[in-house]
């Protein structure tokens, strides 16, 4: 990892400076940038328009990093544009999520697209995606993450997701309590804001939602992922849309298609029944209380099991504070990798907060076949902790 945007703009600019899409929206933030990137995606094409999405990281498939008209792009393509990045970089390095952005961009730009949805990788001011002049920047939740790498507090990791503003720019700002460096670069940089629970908003309405942004409103069903974050998330993606310079104008009949087709892995996902197995990506004090929302929205019958494994810059002791009441037995697990995390090193950080002893295991399949060897068809396998987790669940359970 290598911060900064000197190397890639050099080679962005060697590449002609492609436009991805005839308007962009780049989202920074903690959590819910993937989910709102799905919706920004699904809504576009329900309207009928042409959206390509560049999120990270992938789960099975580097390929699932570049989508466009909601499908991956095939293994040539990627290899034709790395070819051509390779060619002009001279002797430039590029990391590997530099080299992944530029493809992206380079796709898009020869695919004919309305929108380009572009999610940052990490922080903002000196992601790799901030390349782009977007014409709406969207901020999602921030919380405490990557702390090493963007500082030790809201306002100084706000201040850098903060980064993707432009000046007298469009701004959707989906975190309800939004860090003050954030609103200081919003009047700073004269941005109009549009800020959750002051501009936009929504509230339960029979089996759905309605959702306002000043005077005007839409009825919408349910999220198809459960608690009140991702109401906020499908909000600010109806919202944005609706502010871009070329507004897209967003209809009940348009929310139902797209919510219907709407899919997203790794969230809340349930790959069995009887027992039931669930993976999330969950890997932070806020997305772990959303797991707990999710988790207060599918009693269990029996016990409930998790199993977890987090990499080693993830504050665990305040996942397993928020998450201990709602599990009976814990199945800790290793990860692999530079990032990676020993199960004795995680179990002594998740250990104080734990009201059960939980079993060790040197790798994440251990983990998982421990749990389900013990859970009857009443019971809960709840994996989740990072991507990583998640991916190589959903591997087990694809083989």
């Amino acid at each position: 990892m290598e911060l900064g945007l000197e190397r890639v703009r050099a080679v962005y600019q060697r590449l002609g400076t492609p436009r991805p899409a005839r308007q962009c929206i780049v989202i920074a933030g903690t959590n819910g940038k993937g989910s709102t990137a799905a919706y920004l995606d699904t809504i576009t094409r329900s309207a009928g328009r042409r959206c390509g999405c560049y999120t990270s990281p992938h789960l099975l498939r580097y390929n699932e990093r570049i989508a466009v008209l909601g499908h991956p792009v095939d293994d040539r393509s990627i290899c034709d544009v790395f070819e051509t990045i390779e060619a002009v970089r001279g002797d430039i390095s590029l990391t590997y999520f530099e080299f992944g952005t530029l493809a992206a961009l380079l796709i898009f730009a020869h695919s004919n697209l309305d929108l380009a949805v572009l999610e940052v990788g990490l922080g903002g001011r000196l992601d790799a995606v901030n390349l782009i002049d977007a014409d709406l920047a969207l901020i999602t939740p921030i919380g405490l993450d990557h702390t090493d790498w963007l500082g030790e507090d809201r306002d100084a990791i706000g201040r850098e997701k903060a980064g993707i503003l432009r000046r007298r720019g469009i701004a959707v700002i989906s975190d309800p309590e939004p860090p003050q460096s954030v609103l200081d670069r919003l009047y700073e940089l004269d941005v109009d804001a549009n800020l959750l629970h002051v501009d936009f908003g929504w509230r339960a309405f029979g089996d759905g939602l309605r959702i306002t942004d000043g005077d005007w409103q839409v009825r919408s069903p349910e999220p198809p992922l459960s608690g009140a974050a991702q109401a906020d998330n499908l909000a600010a993606a109806v919202v944005a849309l609706r502010h871009l310079p070329k507004p897209l104008e967003v209809t009940r009949d348009i929310l139902i298609r797209a919510l219907h087709d709407f899919h997203l892995p790794g969230r809340f996902q349930r790959l069995q029944s009887r027992p039931a197995v669930w993976v999330d990506i969950a890997h932070n004090a806020q997305a772990a209380a959303h797991l707990r929302t999710s988790l207060e929205a599918h009693p269990c019958r029996g016990q409930r099991y998790a199993v977890v494994a987090m990499l080693a810059d993830k504050a665990a002791g305040a996942v397993a504070d928020a998450l201990n009441a709602h599990f009976d037995r814990w199945f800790i697990a290793a990860t692999a990798g530079e990032r990676g995390r020993t199960a004795p090193a995680l179990a002594a950080e998740m250990s104080p907060f734990l009201s059960t002893r939980p079993a060790v295991y040197d790798d994440i399949a251990s983990a998982i076949n421990a749990a389900l060897a013990q859970a009857d068809s009443d019971d809960q396998v709840i994996v989740f902790g990072s991507f990583q987790t998640v991916a190589e669940a959903m591997h087990l359970w694809t083989r």
